[in-house]
């Protein structure tokens, strides 16, 4: 995956140029703030809201959550992106949809392929791949490794990742493919900041004492694919592991307090999917089909101490949470006249979340619970091929979402939104792009609600959600040596409260309006490129009443440039935030404490230089 206008070390770096992704980088680098339509976007920490895959293949937690960074943006191929009810098929239930990691193998990355970079605040990466090719089977390897002490006190943080795969033919038209996924992930915690001190004194860390969020993950899966008649089959399994150990510390009367919070998960999935496709009198039918089900537990410990001259321990917590979940979706696609298709879907979801208290678990305030959510998603849909590279569509849906487990801690019910969207794709010579307007009336959204000034409880309320997805890109100027293209991506995120006594009020957490825009000169001969990239944010809310000061809106440049020595080897560059701008690109939303002034504001990286060089043998 080639990103021509800056790092590609986050996940906020891979989306920059999607008109439906909000990504961000938070004060942990090596995580971001992520969200297709608002889905998650008012949780405090941690993602949900969006379905994530890998090769198809599940890669949220049971509950779904999701992190990330556990997995290695070098090792992607490429991204797929199924807002909304372009998702259902995918198991992507939620008002978000769906989003699928394509990763490399040995067919797609074949030979060796190797990165080495360095820049600010001592920041170093490392990269290498193989992958061969064989007339039945191919197979892929490829390790990473990076570390940062990032741009702010006690932002320091390292990544390892090992991927590998191996696909293997067994007939015609079957094949399968085993996966192994390893990350290990530390990052320490450099705390929000004043909007006052976030915008003088970025760097500073706001920390008591050494506070760190570490997650590791194993996973290991299969996806067998073949052709039965006139169906395309794939049959998955997986399994995964996590191991998250988030310390934090806090300043007390005569002392320190350390608290340790550590999850243990271990989840297994299977799923079908299915594509039939068959033609009445020259017309298209299409049925799709995906049933998924999967199971997990979590066992939640921690300890919390005091240190007063001696280290008394206590066990903070000793529960275990198990959740388990079923999707069943079917869809019709019908081509009722040349070029005119209608599609109708209905999808099936139960999920269930339980927790058990441990026997000599005395302290925790957490409570046992058992509870089963059961939803429809049905969908309504039109295309219409207007011409060659012209398309027109809308979609009538039904979005459903089960509380995670931190949600279902609260007796929260279960999410849905109903959701209407039209847009048009469009595909020329010298142009290419898209635009889409969707409106989703949400009912019983997960809201941390204000119950007392700065003291805020999970809880449902109603919103609504609308936006503006769009993007171009223009091929302005082709000489015989030199093209100057344009790409420009933007983003309408109008999300508020439905009713109580935030009525009307915006959702905190994600800018309304997100501009990117880039100006790419390539040789054609492919021996160099040069690109500058704008990003515009508008202002975030950071609480549900909208009474607490919000972020300013900011812009930053990026340049970028790439020179191949030879087709084995270049030499890149990246200047991140050209200006040295001071600007906050994401916020604590709902910051506990009553504080008209409260620490909620997180900044953006200031100026930043990477050089990297590259390379591939065949």
């Amino acid at each position: 995956l080639d990103d021509l206008s800056g790092k590609v070390i986050t996940t906020a770096d891979l989306f920059r140029f999607d008109p439906g992704v909000y990504a961000q980088q938070g004060s942990v680098p090596n995580d971001a703030r992520l969200s297709v339509r608002g889905g998650g976007a008012t949780r405090r920490f941690g993602s949900r809201g969006v379905t994530l895959l890998i090769d198809g293949i599940p890669a949220n937690t049971v509950d779904g959550s999701f992190y990330t960074r556990a997995y290695d943006p070098l090792s992607i191929n490429y991204v797929e992106v199924m807002r909304g009810a372009n998702g259902l098929p995918w198991g992507g239930s939620q008002v978000g949809g769906a989003v699928n990691f394509v990763i490399e193998n040995g067919q797609n990355a074949t030979g060796t392929k190797y990165l080495t970079e360095a820049g600010s605040f001592d920041t170093q990466r490392y990269h290498l791949s193989h992958g061969i090719v064989g007339d039945d089977n191919d197979a892929y390897i490829s390790a990473s490794y990076a570390d940062s002490d990032g741009y702010r006190d006690n932002q320091e943080w390292e990544t390892q990742f090992l991927n590998a795969n191996y696909g293997f033919k067994w007939g015609n038209d079957r094949n399968t493919r085993l996966y192994f996924l390893y990350s290990d992930s530390d990052a320490g915690l450099t705390g929000s900041l004043t909007k006052s001190d976030a915008l003088s004194n970025p760097t500073k860390s706001n920390n008591f004492g050494e506070e760190d969020r570490d997650l590791a993950t194993l996973r290991v899966a299969q996806k067998t694919a073949f052709n039965w008649q006139a169906t395309d089959v794939e049959l998955y399994t997986y399994y995964q592991e996590l191991d998250f150990d988030h310390l934090t510390t806090t300043g007390i009367a005569f002392g320190t307090a350390r608290n340790l919070i550590d999850y243990e998960t271990q989840e297994y999935g299977i799923g079908l999917r299915t594509n039939t496709h068959f033609a009445n009198s020259g017309l298209a039918r299409t049925l799709r089909t995906s049933v998924t089900y999967n199971t997990g537990v979590n066992e939640v410990r921690g300890t919390s101490q005091v240190f007063l001259g001696f280290p008394p321990s206590s066990l903070a917590n000793d529960y275990d949470d198990e959740s388990d979940n079923i999707q069943i979706y079917a869809e019709y696609e019908h081509e009722l006249i040349d070029k005119l298709s209608f599609i109708a879907g209905f999808g099936w979801q139960q999920g269930n979340r339980k927790r058990t208290i441990n026997a000599g678990n005395l302290n925790t305030t957490k409570s046992a619970f058992d509870t089963e959510y059961e939803g429809r998603t049905p969908r309504l849909g039109i295309l219409y091929e207007v011409a060659p590279g012209l398309s027109l569509y809308a979609n009538i849906s039904r979005a459903f979402e089960v509380p995670a487990l931190s949600e279902a801690d609260d007796s929260l019910q279960a999410q849905q939104a109903d959701t209407v969207e039209f847009g048009t794709r469009f595909e020329q010579k010298n142009y290419k792009g898209e635009v889409t307007y969707y409106h989703s009336k949400v009912e019983d959204d997960f809201i941390d609600n204000e119950t007392t000034p700065g003291s805020y409880t999970p809880t449902n309320l109603d919103t609504i959600r609308q936006g503006i997805e769009s993007a171009i890109s223009v091929d302005v100027l082709e000489t015989e040596s030199v093209g100057l293209v344009f790409d420009a991506a933007y983003q309408w995120n109008d999300f508020s409260f439905d009713g109580g006594s935030n009525d009307g009020k915006q959702l905190p957490g994600i800018a309304e309006h997100v501009l990117t825009a880039r100006a790419l000169v390539t040789d054609l001969a492919k021996q160099w490129s040069l690109a500058l990239t704008v990003e515009h944010l508008s202002s975030i809310e950071i609480n549900n009443s909208n009474s607490l000061e919000p972020t300013d809106s900011f812009t930053i440049y990026h340049l970028s440039a790439e020179y191949a020595f030879s087709k084995r080897f270049s030499l890149y560059g990246n200047v991140h935030n050209v200006t040295d701008e001071n600007y906050i690109n994401t916020v604590t939303i709902n910051p506990f404490g009553s504080s008209a002034t409260p620490a909620a504001y997180s900044p953006g990286d200031g100026r930043a230089v990477y050089i990297g060089i590259k390379g591939h043998f065949d």
